[in-house]
């Protein structure tokens, strides 16, 4: 994966979407960029916002793709929301989602969040439910 923007992506299919997870993803407000900075790790960084009514429509396929190479290539998955300004209570779902996926593929989540936002220190405190004490669903605040 590199780490650049493949917005173009989506143009092809008639849409205004890119689909990644290879570079970089977009879909309204919301901006994807994908690095894999080393061979067992990928990075995804949430920027702006993420408001869509239907938010699982963009995100569902990209995390899925997400986690098939994470998969293929036993790596480590990094979700980094600390430059994301919002995102609405239907996104959660499609992050619930994907916290499932990779615990049932026992693949490694670590999900960075900036709690001096309230809302993301409430909404991620929230996932702690997942923590199973098995190191695979670790959610660590961008001041850890």
């Amino acid at each position: 994966m590199n780490p650049t923007n493949s917005s173009d992506a989506g143009a092809a299919s008639g849409t205004n979407e890119a689909h990644g997870p290879a570079g970089g993803s977009a879909s309204g407000d919301l901006q994807l960029d994908v690095r894999r900075p080393a061979p067992d790790r990928i990075e995804v960084h949430w920027r702006g916002k993420s408001n869509s009514r239907t938010p699982g429509a963009f995100l569902d396929p990209f995390l899925k793709r997400v986690t098939e190479d994470a998969r293929a290539g036993g790596a480590t998955v990094e979700m980094h929301f600390e430059a994301l300004e919002f995102f609405n209570s239907s996104t959660i779902t499609s992050i619930i989602q994907f916290v499932q996926e990779m615990r049932a593929a026992l693949l490694t989540l670590v999900i960075f969040y900036n709690p001096r936002q309230k809302w993301q220190r409430l909404s991620f405190d929230a996932l702690r439910i997942f923590e199973k004490g098995d190191g695979l669903l670790r959610l660590q605040t961008a001041e850890d």
